[in-house]
């Protein structure tokens, strides 16, 4: 993200994901831009992604990504999480497959589908949908899972440009992966950087 130049961002860092999601939102929502973009610190995206998803001007639109270094799935899915979402089973959220997608994205003439289930890989939020939908978790956890839910209860329908892939540095050596974070060993902060 350090490398988008063109946006204002906002930088949220070293909290909680769950506090996080809220310090966002509740920030933006005290500000009057139009769109609120999640670009995850643990992913890998370009502004020239944000562009084209801002261009859709959809209610919400993401990208989609690696659910992380090993398996062959992704982090969208035609299928509702379960409900709540952390009693659910890896299997149960049938993410699409890599090489789908990448066929997709290389065949489709319209490269936007309709998904039920979008894990924020980069993702493009209206105005009155933030206003609407808030961000909650689920025990805790899973503000993509309980945001796809909200989103289907409301009849609002979720949209992935499958031609904007970004890659999710997660292993799937969770505890690796976990060690590695920085929540609790540095300060947290929220700064805005102006563009």
């Amino acid at each position: 993200m350090a490398k988008v130049k063109k946006y204002d961002k906002l930088w949220v860092k070293y909290w909680e994901q769950t506090q996080a999601y809220m310090i966002a939102r509740n920030w933006f929502l005290n500000e009057d831009y139009t769109h609120i973009v999640i670009f995850p610190d643990d992913m890998i995206g370009f502004e020239h992604q944000i562009d084209q998803l801002l261009g859709y001007n959809l209610p919400v639109v993401s990208g989609w990504c690696n659910e992380d270094g090993v398996r062959e799935t992704s982090q969208i899915s035609a299928y509702l999480p379960p409900d709540p979402p952390t009693i659910g089973q890896h299997d149960e959220f049938k993410f699409y497959k890599i090489p789908w997608l990448e066929h997709l994205g290389k065949n489709l003439t319209d490269p936007l589908i309709e998904v039920l289930f979008s894990g924020f890989a980069l993702s493009v939020i209206k105005r009155d949908i933030m206003e609407a939908i808030p961000f909650r978790t689920s025990a805790g956890c899973c503000v993509d899972s309980c945001f796809s839910l909200d989103l289907y209860k409301s009849k609002i329908i979720q949209y992935v440009d499958v031609t904007t892939r970004t890659c999710h540095l997660k292993t799937e050596d969770s505890q690796e992966w976990y060690s590695n974070l920085l929540v609790g060993k540095e300060e947290p902060y929220v700064r805005l950087e102006k563009a």
